[in-house]
């Protein structure tokens, strides 16, 4: 098991590689010198939500490299959607498992939060990824982690607390305290 996955430089399909994925990197060198034990790095690409696509993969995955950070793995967030069923099964709290339910039925599409969790899961080894959910990036076979450090821009601080929330109130519980996070001010 690799103690620890390090998910840097969160894009979505509508933009191209910039400074906000330069300052994730960065917070990535400087901090994974004093981490202590195995870590694997994880990029989670949103492509569930754009409707325009600009980012050309291979150069993005290219920008990485140049910074010596080209991950280990990629997540594609549309390919969350087969795990819905069981992670509505998998909430405890009947008030929040309603209102997810409520959601996705009257917008017809999953909440970040809830595509979140799920991504979560399959990285400390809850959910049993396909090859459409992680893709191996260096030939390196995915393990799940003990502990996720997530290292993101502080737009996201919302959605991860509710994410946490959401992880808090399942069968999975105890995986809310191994999800840690990095947030900074993303410049231009």
């Amino acid at each position: 098991m690799d103690e620890y996955s390090v998910e840097i430089s969160h894009i979505y399909i509508n933009e191209t590689f910039s400074r906000e994925h330069e300052e994730s990197i960065d917070k990535y060198h400087k901090y994974s010198a004093n981490i202590d034990g195995p870590i694997s790095t994880v990029v989670l690409i949103d492509n569930y939500n754009p409707s325009e696509d600009l980012l050309n993969l291979d150069d993005f995955l290219k920008r990485l490299e140049e910074k010596n950070a080209l991950p280990d793995f990629l997540g594609f967030e549309a390919n969350m959607e087969p795990y819905k069923e069981r992670m509505l099964d998998a909430i405890t709290d009947r008030r929040i498992q309603s209102s997810y339910a409520r959601y996705i039925e009257s917008k017809d599409k999953l909440p970040c939060s809830f595509m979140t969790a799920i991504w979560y899961l399959i990285r400390l080894g809850h959910f049993e990824p396909g090859p459409a959910q992680i893709r191996q990036m260096n030939g390196r076979e995915f393990i799940p982690a003990k502990y996720l450090i997530n290292i993101l821009p502080e737009r996201f601080r919302a959605v991860e607390a509710k994410t946490l929330e959401l992880l808090a109130n399942s069968i999975y519980s105890d995986s809310a305290y191994n999800v840690d996070f990095i947030f900074y001010n993303a410049r231009s």
